[in-house]
């Protein structure tokens, strides 16, 4: 079996970047994991030299990984972290051959990643995974940022007003860096819950992949297999989809509401990104 698509879902954490994990892992052509972290946590970027170097945690998250992902059961632990060398790009490709190796085995065309702030490490990955396809998803500022201050504090996290606007806001950054490039797509949450049906349809048409009747059904059996039972932040992935009206900005500090009506990012990115008319649902 040939891998035909690596898909890599990036964004701004609680954009909604496991909502649309869990639609697209529902396909029969598709191997969905858990979060590795192997780029974001594993890898960083020298500031003096520029080039990639490996994070002694890339071991930790490939344990995790093994832990929680059954398919991968066609290799050894052992033997991926054998093959790590030291070398950044080297070791990136290993990770994606395990990816490979753990479709490949569940009889699967198409493997998908789902780690929101590797979208920081674009480079690192279009540099040694050919013909990546990333799909960014955006979300409107005052409800990410909100939901980032929740989340944050679950995760024992610094949730300062400012960390959770700098954290959304370099995400949004980093997408419109390469949101023009071939390989990349611009999914919005509004448009993805106003229209799950049509955005979904529109995605898998530029993918190359067939629509399936049933994906929405299986979406839940798919998201059991993608969350953690410690990631409680994503309980409300298992409900139905809703679209929700926007959010007042009142809810954040006067000051942080000045800023964030300011900033035009989010609304520049909606442009690019991929439009399904409510026909296409139909």
């Amino acid at each position: 079996m040939t891998i035909q698509h690596r898909i890599f879902i990036v964004g701004s954490p609680r954009s909604g970047t496991t909502l649309l994990q869990s639609l697209l892992a529902a396909h029969e052509s598709v191997q969905g994991f858990t979060e590795s972290h192997f780029f974001d946590k594993g890898f960083f970027q020298s500031r003096l030299t520029r080039r990639w170097c490996v994070r002694d945690a890339l071991k930790s998250r490939i344990a995790s990984f093994f832990r929680e992902n059954p398919s991968t059961s066609c290799c050894l632990e052992s033997e991926i972290v054998d093959a790590l060398s030291g070398n950044a790009e080297a070791d990136a490709a290993t990770l994606v051959g395990l990816f490979d190796r753990c479709a490949e085995s569940q009889g699967k065309t198409a493997w998908l990643e789902k780690t929101p702030d590797n979208v920081r490490r674009v480079a690192l990955i279009s540099g040694v995974v050919r013909n990546a396809v990333f799909i960014h998803i955006v979300r409107r500022p005052v409800e990410t940022i909100l939901s980032l201050r929740k989340a944050k504090a679950q995760w024992g996290r610094n949730n300062s007003w400012f960390r959770c606007f700098a954290h959304w806001y370099s995400a949004m950054w980093y997408t419109q860096r390469y949101a023009s490039l071939s390989g990349h797509f611009v999914v919005t949450y509004e448009d993805l819950t106003a229209n799950p049906d049509g955005v979904i349809r529109l995605l898998l048409e530029r993918l190359g992949l067939p629509w399936e009747e049933e994906l929405f059904e299986k979406r839940v059996n798919a998201t059991q297999g993608l969350v953690r039972a410690d990631e409680k932040w994503k309980a409300n992935n298992f409900s139905h989809i809703e679209s929700r009206a926007p959010v007042s900005d009142s809810l954040l500090p006067s000051w942080l509401a000045c800023i964030v009506r300011r900033v035009s990012i989010y609304d520049q990115l909606r442009e690019l990104s991929l439009k399904a008319s409510p026909e296409a649902s139909k």
